[in-house]
């Protein structure tokens, strides 16, 4: 089995692999804001629009290393527009994994480390080193003409 140490590890380039979109949900709905001029409930339109998908990212380096998690977007407010300038982010109750085919983390002594301590180096790197975030946003619904 090759191994590879937590500096490599740290070390590696990610790219987006694949992107999975799921169905667009979009409600439009109507909200009290107060109190119109005869003291009846005034209403404004609101629109809500949310979806979720997948992201997989690999390794540039050592393709056999992939990191696969949930994402989530939505947006919304008071406009169609609005509703569609989605902020996208990693899914809370989604689910992760990273799959290492054949190769083994250790430590600066050659221990092996957990799958766990990967995972969560992993999950810094797509926080921080890899823009997937723009790669969904060009996936994802755009304003339907009216």
């Amino acid at each position: 089995m090759r191994t590879i140490t937590l500096q490599q590890f740290e070390a590696l380039e990610w790219i987006v692999d694949e992107i999975e979109v799921g169905e667009h949900q979009l409600d439009k709905f109507e909200e009290p804001v107060g109190l119109d001029g005869d003291g009846e409930p005034a209403m404004t339109t609101q629109y809500i629009s949310w979806l979720s998908g997948t992201c997989l990212l690999r390794a540039k380096a050592v393709p056999q290393i992939s990191y696969l998690f949930d994402w989530t977007a939505q947006g919304g407010k008071e406009s169609l527009e609005d509703a569609h300038d989605f902020y996208i982010d990693f899914s809370e109750a989604g689910d992760s994994r990273l799959e290492m085919e054949g190769i083994e983390l250790v430590d600066d002594e050659g221990s092996v480390l957990p799958l766990s301590e990967a995972e969560q180096l992993a999950y810094e790197a797509a926080n921080k080193d890899v823009d997937w975030e723009v790669e969904v946003g060009r996936q994802l619904p755009e304003v339907p003409m009216t």
